[in-house]
């Protein structure tokens, strides 16, 4: 089983949320982090926000809930619609965007402290 690091990570420079990731895996590079629903809340709205800003972005996420805990995320691009359906690990976390989004360690300290994170630590 691999070891976990907990602590900020950024997708693309967009938003920070507390995640867990392995420490001896990375996905061309990038981190393959996983989060509970509150972060997950906290990226879905980033994407929304961001188009609120910029209507003209090819792309655009929505997701919803389902009873058992699964999430399901769609990414729209273009006339082109894709689904992921995620359900919860163990723990109760999700793997968000963990293998085709560019996530990584947020050591920025402004932006962890205006999240309200910690720095990164090992489990």
């Amino acid at each position: 089983m691999s070891a976990f690091a907990t602590g900020p990570v950024c997708l693309d420079e967009m938003v920070t949320v507390m995640g867990q990731y392995p420490l001896d895996y990375t996905w061309n590079g990038w981190l393959t982090p996983r989060m509970d629903p509150h972060a997950v809340e906290t990226v879905m709205h980033s994407f929304a926000k961001a188009a609120e800003e910029e209507p003209a972005l090819p792309n655009s996420y929505s997701h919803r809930w389902e009873d058992d805990g699964t999430l399901v995320v769609t990414e729209t691009f273009d006339e082109e619609e894709w689904v992921d359906v995620i359900e919860p690990d163990e723990d109760g976390l999700y793997d968000l965007g963990s293998h085709s989004w560019t996530w990584s360690v947020d050591y920025d300290p402004t932006t962890a402290w205006v999240n309200g994170l910690p720095y990164p630590k090992e489990d």
